[in-house]
């Protein structure tokens, strides 16, 4: 038996995939490991949603008296209290599952990453300060951990050639979906999401950050907005997804280009309802230039819906060949397979049929048998 600590510090109130991935491990964890205890190290306004289950005793949580949104504290009580708080608690092993910048910890260290996408510079996807944050942390933290897990094939791969990472060190603890994702009554779905959020016609939807330009929105609009004109689509899009800095250009493509009534913007939705608009969307569509893995189109499949997709990074090694792929730089080859995943009958039943298969390969379950067996290995 070992006492093995998760750091659950960068998990937040947003709707991340980072968050989502912490989350899910620790439960699926907590259903396969009853000889490990566990101490999980969790920020004070997210520290509510680890819930221990009845029964479950080899599971702790341990609340950090600052919220997830502050970097800097996360960052420092990183660095200089986590070695002292291992020590107290005797833990044997600590995991990191998302990038953390941290220094020797005394024990042995494991860390996921879910992509190096400042090493990237053409996504244009942070700000200065952070690029040049990262670029420096992350050879420091790759060598300082034990193990690296990636949670594609593309981000190990990306982590061997820019961070130089011997392969041995490496390993791949695919993401999973959610039981929630599953198919629904489509009629019920669409009348859950027209009733309460502005959404009064068939749609298409894209789960994402609101991040210009590496989620690609703007494409997305511009092909959109062609569909309408061209092909006479009845259909709404619909973005769900937290806003940020860099969204402006994609509210001024949307006024630009008069779609105003036709994109809709939710903003957050509770998790809950997530299932809903997938069972009710005609189609997900995933144009983003850049994805460490992209949660959003196995949980869109788990739930019977078609996916087009960009087939850029890791993307078409997700979607296999459950999905429609197109060059997400192109607006032509984007709005074709757009409008064959809309209308084309037989296609849509084949992917449906591949889409459910194609989910069903990824389990919480065993992203967490694999990450207990790296455990056990470095133990």
């Amino acid at each position: 038996m070992a006492n093995i600590a998760i750091s659950a510090l960068r998990d937040s109130k947003e709707q991340t995939g980072i968050g989502h991935h912490i989350s899910h491990l620790v439960r699926a964890l907590q259903e396969i490991d009853t000889e490990n205890n566990y101490t999980l190290y969790i920020c004070q306004d997210v520290y509510d949603k680890y819930e221990i289950p009845e029964g479950v005793a080899n599971f702790k949580k341990v609340k950090i008296n600052f919220n997830a949104s502050n970097s800097l504290w996360k960052m420092l009580w990183t660095l200089f209290y986590l070695p002292i708080r291992l020590r107290k608690d005797k833990i044997d092993l600590i995991h990191f599952p998302a990038f953390t910048f941290f220094l020797f910890m005394g024990k042995p260290i494991v860390l996921t990453l879910h992509d190096i996408a400042e090493f990237r510079m053409s996504t244009n996807r942070y700000s200065l300060p952070r690029v040049i944050f990262r670029k420096t942390a992350h050879p420091i933290v790759v060598k300082i951990a034990d193990q690296i897990l990636a949670v594609s094939e593309y981000t190990k791969s990306e982590i061997i050639r820019y961070l130089k990472v011997q392969s041995d060190k490496m390993g791949v603890t695919y993401n999973g979906v959610g039981r929630m994702f599953r198919v629904l009554n489509k009629s019920e779905s669409e009348k859950y999401v027209r009733d309460r959020y502005s959404i009064k016609k068939p749609f298409l939807l894209y789960v994402s950050r609101l991040q210009h330009p590496s989620k690609n929105h703007v494409k997305l609009i511009q092909a959109f907005k062609q569909l309408k004109e061209e092909q006479g689509i009845e259909h709404q899009l619909v973005f769900i997804g937290p806003r940020t800095p860099s969204d402006r250009e994609i509210f001024a493509a949307i006024h630009d280009l008069h779609l105003e009534d036709e994109v809709i913007y939710t903003g957050y939705v509770p998790d809950g309802d997530l299932p809903q608009f997938y069972n009710a969307a005609d189609l997900f569509v995933c144009p983003s230039l850049f994805e460490g893995f992209g949660m959003p189109i196995i949980e869109a499949m788990a739930c019977g819906t078609p996916v087009a997709a960009s087939n850029l990074s890791s993307l078409p090694e997700v979607v296999g060949n459950a999905g429609l792929l197109f060059d997400p730089c192109n607006v032509e080859e984007m709005k074709r397979q757009i409008h064959k995943g809309l209308t084309d009958a037989g296609e849509r039943k084949a992917l449906i049929g591949k889409g459910l298969a194609r989910a069903r390969e990824f389990s919480w379950t065993t992203t967490a048998q694999k990450t207990l067996a790296v455990y056990r290995d470095l133990l």
